[in-house]
């Protein structure tokens, strides 16, 4: 069993020249349905759906996302858990003991919500991330942790995804690059949560980090091009 600590959004996409669509999404959604095809069982700790509204351009999404109330987390989570925010729903220092295998995405601790745009990054991510196994971060991103996060983030595998440029998979430091296939899609929303859901399940299959990277890199390129038709 898998514990999902995440949320469920409508995602409003918009696209220069063409009309605006509303999509089903969130990491929620990504993660659960990716471990699930996978053959996993997972359970959701979630809680408001969020509303978010994207806009697509040549380089993927930006993101435009209300301050979302905190979650309320167990004392502690028996079994394999991955902790994924979309807008500060989750303050990192309640995120209770965890029975087995770590992952953390990084984004929604990092992000700055529309109505608050100079809140600080969470303070108790340094911790955090010192006890995952593994943490997805956006090479955007990298530059809104603190120091302390940066250590932490060395001395764990980081999976630092850098769009069309491919996957950055940095073990305890040392930076091993993977190429990912660029794949004609309308959106790319999501394709980070789904590389972080596949990571974790080859993890737990008992690939070596770098493996397990390669092979979460070929499942999201392939549903993309699933999404893409």
């Amino acid at each position: 069993m898998i514990t999902i600590v995440g949320t469920f959004a409508v995602d409003h996409v918009h696209r220069d020249g063409e009309p605006d669509v509303s999509l089903p999404g969130g990491p929620a959604r990504f993660i659960s349905e990716t471990l699930r095809s996978l053959g996993r069982q997972v359970t959701i700790i979630t809680g408001i759906v969020a509303d978010v509204n994207a806009i697509a351009g040549p380089n993927g999404e930006t993101y435009s996302i209300a301050r979302l109330p905190l979650l309320p987390l167990p004392a502690a989570l028996p079994g394999n858990v991955v902790v994924s925010p979309i807008m500060r729903e989750i303050d990192a220092a309640t995120v209770p003991t965890v029975g087995g295998f770590l992952a953390v995405d990084v984004q929604g601790f990092v992000r700055r919500p529309r109505d608050e745009p100079n809140l600080a990054p969470d303070g108790g991510l340094p911790e955090l991330l010192a006890r995952a196994a593994a943490v997805k971060v956006a090479e955007s991103e990298l530059t809104g942790l603190t120091p302390q996060a940066r250590v932490a983030l060395n001395r764990t595998v980081a999976l630092v995804t850098r769009g069309s440029k491919g996957l950055d998979v940095r073990i305890s430091g040392r930076s091993h690059p993977v190429a990912i296939q660029s794949v004609n899609v309308s959106n790319v929303i999501g394709a980070g949560d789904i590389l972080l859901a596949a990571y974790v399940d080859a993890a737990l299959s008992g690939l070596e980090p770098l493996r397990a990277a390669r092979q979460a890199a070929q499942y999201t390129t392939a549903a993309l091009q699933k999404r893409a038709g």
